[in-house]
């Protein structure tokens, strides 16, 4: 029954975008919501604004960079001017090595965890069930069992490694 049904090709109806806009409407609105959230951000809004364009088409690289540069690590316009620096040209591997990079000492093995549930679980794992991973692993290793009682797994998540672990449909996953 379905094949007297006509084709319906989704490429003629591509929305053009104007000439002169760095990126979509909604990640516009991101970019000036981080800059009006961070102010000292506004010191070097052209550089932001070049790695942004430098995304291209890819909105998934363009929220995660927008949202790293958003993050309070960055509290001087001289250490943001230096990041940007790093980043440029923009590309998946150089943001997430940055973002990994960024873990300090004594949150590593806690990280590791982190991205091996996320990453190698049988199927996407709730923010909760993630929580009771981490805590069971970590009292297996531990000869007395001393858990760390995190307040928000994706809290805690989002302190070490900003935007990269994202909450969809209840469901932890990679940003």
């Amino acid at each position: 029954a379905l094949s007297g049904f006509p084709e319906i090709d989704l490429r003629k109806h591509e929305t053009v975008q104007p000439a002169g806009e760095t990126c979509p409407g909604s990640d516009f609105a991101l970019l000036t919501e981080v800059l009006q959230d961070r102010t000292q951000l506004g010191l070097v809004e052209p550089g932001i604004r070049e790695l942004v364009h430098s995304c291209g088409d890819d909105d998934q690289l363009r929220r995660l960079l927008l949202e790293w540069l958003r993050s309070p690590r960055f509290a001087s316009a001289r250490a943001l001017k230096k990041e940007i620096q790093l980043l440029a040209p923009p590309s998946p591997e150089k943001l997430i090595q940055r973002i990994l990079k960024s873990v300090t000492e004594d949150r590593r093995p806690w990280a590791r965890k982190l991205i091996m549930w996320v990453m190698r679980a049988v199927r996407p794992l709730t923010p909760a069930e993630l929580e009771i991973a981490l805590a069971v692993d970590e009292a297996s290793e531990e000869s007395t069992i001393e858990l760390n009682a995190y307040l928000d797994i994706m809290e805690e998540a989002k302190d070490c490694f900003g935007a990269l672990f994202v909450v969809e449909n209840g469901e932890v996953h990679v940003g």
